[in-house]
């Protein structure tokens, strides 16, 4: 191999070696809201996906229907079989 080559291929393996530390760096950074915070001396972070989903345990259920009457029968028969 030519000179010229070789150093062209250095060159691309560098430039593609930093691409994947770029990559892999920001894949593990804080989420984009928590980045454009001002400076601080500490950042604190909480994930509320399971609070969600144990809230929808919790909720009223969706009710299907295909026109608004059917849909108040629907939810009048679940108000009267869910009360005590």
């Amino acid at each position: 191999m030519h000179q010229r080559t070789r150093r062209t291929l250095y060159i691309l393996a560098a430039v593609l070696a930093l691409l994947a530390v770029a990559v892999f760096l920001r894949s593990k950074a804080p989420p984009e809201a928590a980045r454009l915070l001002l400076e601080s001396a500490g950042i604190v972070y909480a994930g509320l996906k399971p609070t969600q989903n144990t809230a929808m345990l919790y909720s009223r259920p969706h009710i299907h229907a295909t026109s608004n009457d059917a849909r108040m029968n629907a939810w009048r028969a679940y108000e009267n079989n869910s009360r005590p």
